[in-house]
């Protein structure tokens, strides 16, 4: 006669009791966890609100002071054109803070995804010069570019469908951290990465032209495509043909002798969710300059590939080109660029915004267009133009208000940054400059 033994009660039988083990030492694991986030978030450095409306530069400044005070952003520069002049240009807090050089108006800022506005003018330059046509298929410039739809060749993804993000081409995330290399060390060509690359991305998330998917790789492959065309490559393209001419001369693609005595230093607060993106760039040791838990400080750094991204560059120099777009071309009353491509790319290819990492609800909502290279948000009162760019240690943003004739730029050395607050509140503030009477001007000494 077998007996079985009963369990005592309260106890758990055994399969229960290795569950019940397992779910505390989980419990315990997540606690501590969290015990150390806690504390490394009593370190963060945290910045304050962006107040929702202020009444005077005054009020801006203080706001900004304060803002780079918290220490994230270390340092950062902003810029207002309107009309004819720079009516606003204030640095504030550090440049490089491990050193102590002060943000001026010639520091210089890597620019990430507004270098998509510079290939966007190059491709139509070309158009205007009469060496291809918007509306050309990919291919027939680039024999490589054959990409697919739902298991068959697709249709034609025409020039412009890059430009407008309609190609249906996914977008680059952190893949494109590993298409960078260290200052003093060499880089891949970008046709050997977009050769090599190709197959992993030519399959279409939507027919070419209905929607406009934010797509980095789109924009490398344009890169591609003013090389080919133009016989010399992307970058010196850009420099020759659109930043020297506006007078652009701290912005490029790599450090001048000048740009390096105003760079900025990169900052990234560790606890972020974009420090899990980071090792991808695979040996980090000459990346990291300083480590100061919890902040991290870059070693400048370039990409491979840099039509999506690659440009550095000033405020001053981001008011040459904003004031460009407000006058066709022109600046200081001077014609420097062909109105043509100007003019496309406010007024040409819009497409309405997908969702997309740039493109959230919110943006849909209001109207979000992708236009040949700016974002569009349409107004009864005149339509707003905007680019951002972020990644690993800058946050910037380009905005334009042609039926008020203001431009407003803001660079900044972290990660992260309420960029669309502090234009707003710019915006905001000179818009109504006559009613409030401010000064003609405020920029630094």
């Amino acid at each position: 006669m077998r007996i079985r033994s009963r369990p005592r009660p309260g106890a758990f039988p055994p399969t229960l009791l290795t569950i019940h083990r397992v779910g505390v030492a989980l419990t315990a694991i997540l606690l501590l966890f969290l015990l150390v986030v806690a504390i490394l978030l009593t370190n963060v450095p945290r910045a304050p609100v962006t107040p929702t409306s202020v009444s005077s530069i005054a009020e801006m400044d203080a706001f900004l002071e304060r803002l780079v005070g918290s220490g994230n952003p270390p340092g950062l520069s902003a810029a207002v054109v309107q009309g004819d002049d720079v009516v606003y240009q204030r640095s504030f807090g550090f440049a490089d803070t491990p050193a102590g050089e002060r943000a001026t108006a010639d520091t210089v800022y890597k620019w990430w995804s507004l270098t998509k506005l510079l290939t966007a003018l190059a491709v139509l330059q070309l158009e205007d010069q009469g060496r291809l046509d918007r509306s050309d298929d990919v291919r027939d410039h680039l024999p490589f570019f054959a990409p697919t739809y739902s298991g068959e060749p697709a249709g034609p993804v025409r020039v412009e469908h890059l430009l407008n993000h309609s190609s249906g081409l996914r977008n680059l995330r952190a893949e494109v951290l590993q298409w960078t290399h260290a200052e003093g060390t060499a880089g891949r060509p970008a046709s050997e990465l977009l050769a090599e690359s190709f197959a992993q991305y030519s399959t279409l998330r939507a027919r070419p032209g209905q929607r406009g998917y934010y797509s980095n790789y789109g924009y490398l492959v344009l890169g591609e495509l003013i090389a080919a065309i133009s016989g010399r490559g992307y970058e010196d393209y850009v420099v020759e043909r659109i930043l020297r001419p506006l007078g652009m001369h701290r912005t490029g693609f790599e450090l001048t002798g000048t740009m390096r005595e105003h760079l900025a230093a990169g900052f990234h607060p560790l606890l972020d969710f974009q420090t899990f993106l980071i090792p991808g760039i695979g040996h980090l040791d000459p990346y990291i300059r300083e480590l100061d838990d919890p902040r991290m400080w870059f070693e400048p750094f370039y990409l491979d590939a840099n039509a999506y991204g690659g440009a550095i560059g000033s405020i001053a120099d981001a008011t040459k080109f904003l004031g460009a777009f407000l006058h066709e071309g022109r600046l200081e009353g001077r014609p420097v660029l062909s109105p043509a491509p100007v003019r496309a790319m406010l007024e040409d290819g819009w497409v309405p915004a997908g969702r997309s990492n740039v493109a959230p609800l919110s943006h849909r909502r209001a109207g979000m267009q992708h236009g040949l290279g700016w974002w569009v948000f349409p107004a009864p009162t005149g339509d707003r133009y905007q680019h951002t760019g972020a990644g690993p240690g800058f946050a910037t943003i380009f905005r334009l208000y042609p039926a008020d004739g203001l431009g407003v730029a803001v660079l900044a050395n972290a990660t992260s940054l309420d960029r669309e607050g502090i234009a707003d509140r710019l915006y905001e503030l000179f818009r109504s400059s006559d009613q409030a009477g401010l000064p003609e001007t405020a920029t630094d000494p």
